[in-house]
């Protein structure tokens, strides 16, 4: 059986955030600290989550920690303990995201 069009779409939009959500914690456990690659990832797990759920636990963390990567100057890279810090929230964020799937 073929699945419904918006089932294939709601299925592909759920892919494409998990992935957005995988690459940002892989790159925060690269020590990927600046702003230049941080913003970006940020922006696309925060879009592409958003395309199946705005309302997940840990969202409004995502959102918090993207402005404070938006407001770092190009030069200015995030600490150890604070990517730990990010890491954290992240997952948590990524957790609340499938739970409610």
């Amino acid at each position: 059986a073929t699945a419904p069009a918006g089932d294939t779409k709601g299925k592909k939009a759920i892919a494409e955030a998990t992935s957005a959500f995988i690459t940002l914690m892989d790159a925060i456990k690269l020590n990927y600290d600046s702003k230049d690659t941080l913003h970006p990832l940020f922006s696309d797990v925060l879009t592409k989550s958003g395309q199946v759920s705005t309302d997940f636990d840990g969202r409004n963390k995502l959102v918090s920690w993207l402005i404070r990567v938006n407001k770092m100057g190009i030069a200015d890279t995030l600490d150890e303990n604070v990517l730990k810090e990010m890491l954290w929230d992240v997952d948590t964020a990524y957790n609340g995201f499938f739970n409610q799937l």
